[in-house]
């Protein structure tokens, strides 16, 4: 049978904790909105005590210091954790009972945890009353595992303090931002419980900070949007709204991805994408690949219509460069004006129709992609190579500009891409035909030497 306490610990609980207990109930229950007890069996602890530590005298000080530091750090921590604390800690302490135990075990001096029911205080039985200034600090992370231990795993309070503080509070100004981009109204399709589920337990950052990972990886889109944007945000917007018919945007997970994160168009919703074991990594950058994603959307629904990446290389190196390029070949040709004349999508499907043509084997003999990175710059470079051999040859003849403007009578000076060039010609040529001086060039050669496109300008001219 258990000794009865001796009389010094029996005064010490009833002056130093008995005494003061309602006092430390009514504070407990005023924040957590519920009816808690105070349930410390101090004979059991007292029994426990393996050495003649300062707890075991003054089981009182320590159980009142004890649930003093406990109501302290329930104060924070629903201070910062709100109604999600305050709702998870009544949820997992369903006996609502606060008690102290020892436990030879535990892996530090002193700590809390929640088991069975019961939000206990631990000591080890060597070192009652060790450490108790702060032995509560811990209540947040220990609200997670109680919720991590439990037979539905609900997302952790760490997690959710995540979503509300870094992602919610954000939400409607974020949503405004992609807004303003667009030109349209869309939607964050974000299943939390989903994602939290799927990320790996090993990576505690991604589990931990998941609002801050969402609200960033929606920042780091509307900033590679307005960057790889820049030369025409009207031209993006109408091809992103374009493939993106649901107007949504998403942060996923997916075990099959390929890299740290990234992008994709996925039944019709705008997806942000990371591993389940890195979620968060590379998270700067992981929408770089944006104009390219959405490229591919639109090849798969509209092959031949003009990529984003080549519109946009139109309005840099085309359409900035058309006025300079049209009056140089004006000052070659005598102060006569020429209008120059390209057909982008025409070209394109041009590209595409051969591209589809060729056997899968000499599908390479075909860069899309290269040629739409570099449409506009390509397409400048043969009305280049056109005012570089009117002055390399015509020098300001007279004759050689009068035969020019006759010839071209149109005034049009067109670029085309064709089947077969003239006799002779492997990458490019020019002709003239119906009033028109045409460049011209084969899908496979499309950027190749293009700085002879026009070099044999006085044989074709006649």
């Amino acid at each position: 049978m258990a000794t009865k306490l001796p009389l010094v610990v029996r005064k010490n609980i009833r002056d130093e904790f008995d005494s003061k207990k309602e006092d430390l109930v009514n504070e407990i229950n005023s924040i957590l909105g519920e009816t808690y007890s105070l349930d410390i069996n101090f004979q059991s602890v007292y029994d426990q005590i393996t050495s003649d530590c300062y707890g075991k005298s003054n089981l009182g000080n320590v159980a009142f210091d004890a649930v003093s530091d406990f109501v302290y750090y329930l104060k924070q921590s629903s201070s910062s954790g709100g109604d999600d604390m305050i709702k998870s800690f009544n949820s997992l302490v369903s006996t609502k009972k606060i008690t102290l135990v020892l436990d030879e075990k535990f892996h530090t001096y002193s700590g809390s945890r929640i088991q069975n029911g019961e939000y206990q205080i631990v000591y080890r039985p060597g070192d009652v009353g060790t450490n108790t200034s702060g032995c509560n600090s811990n209540l947040q992370k220990v609200i997670d595992d109680a919720i991590s231990a439990s037979d539905e795993p609900l997302i952790s309070l760490t997690a959710r303090l995540s979503i509300k503080d870094s992602f919610e509070s954000k939400q409607e100004e974020l949503l405004s931002e992609v807004k303003a981009l667009l030109g349209e109204s869309y939607t964050f399709d974000i299943d939390f419980p989903s994602l939290y589920k799927q990320i790996a337990d090993s990576d505690s950052y991604g589990k931990n900070n998941l609002g801050t990972v969402v609200a960033e990886s929606i920042s780091d889109f509307i900033y590679y949007f307005k960057y790889l944007s820049q030369d025409d945000q009207d031209v993006v917007a109408k091809g992103f709204n374009a493939v993106v018919t649901s107007r949504k945007l998403r942060v996923t997970v997916d075990a099959s991805f390929e890299g740290y994160s990234g992008c994709r168009v996925k039944d019709g919703v705008y997806e942000i994408v990371y591993k389940p074991t890195g979620f968060g990594t590379n998270l700067s950058g992981s929408n770089g690949e944006l104009l390219k994603e959405l490229d591919l959307a639109l090849f798969k629904t509209s092959p031949k219509s003009l990529p984003l990446i080549a519109k946009l290389n139109i309005a840099r190196d085309y359409d900035t460069k058309k006025k300079e390029i049209t009056e140089k070949i004006a000052e070659q040709l005598g102060g006569n004006a020429f209008n120059l004349t390209v057909d982008f999508e025409n070209l394109w499907i041009a590209l595409v129709n051969a591209y589809e043509a060729l056997p899968k084997r000499d599908k390479s003999e075909i860069d899309l992609e290269q040629a739409s990175r570099n449409f506009g710059n390509f397409v400048h470079g043969y009305f280049e190579s056109l005012a570089y051999y009117l002055d390399y040859q015509f020098k300001g003849d007279e004759m050689c500009i009068e035969e020019f403007v006759d010839v071209v009578s149109t005034k049009e000076i067109h670029l085309e891409i064709v089947d077969k060039l003239s006799e002779g010609r492997t990458y490019n040529d020019l002709v003239f035909s119906d009033g028109k001086a045409i460049l011209r060039t084969v899908p496979k050669y499309f950027g190749t030497n293009i700085s002879d496109a026009a070099s044999d300008i006085m044989k074709a001219i006649g």
